[in-house]
């Protein structure tokens, strides 16, 4: 094609219109890159709150030894229901 025998008007609107066709096509990289990268960070945030679901779970789990093993040393009730908190405290922690 030859192009030296087209008039200014001419040559400046195909240019305008390669010019906008690749500013559409960047923009919408830029928006499939913003999807992808909010996709990103959903996931992050909940493998972030199932971190803290399973950090939970070992506190409590802990407790649960921690109290059962002063009652049986003191001979006390009290840990007994501490640890009894601490159970329920877990299972409404568990997925299930």
């Amino acid at each position: 094609m030859n192009t030296s025998s087209w008039s200014i008007k001419k040559k400046m609107g195909s240019t305008m219109t390669v010019v906008i066709s690749v500013m559409v096509l960047m923009g919408a990289m830029i928006g499939l890159s913003f999807f992808k990268f909010n996709s990103g960070v959903s996931r992050l945030e909940k493998g972030v709150d199932e971190m803290n679901a399973v950090k939970d779970l070992q506190l409590q789990v802990s407790n649960i030894w921690q109290y059962l093993t002063d009652a049986s040393l003191v001979q006390d009730g009290e840990g007994l229901k501490e640890a009894k908190k601490s159970w329920k405290k877990l299972i409404k922690i568990l997925p299930f």
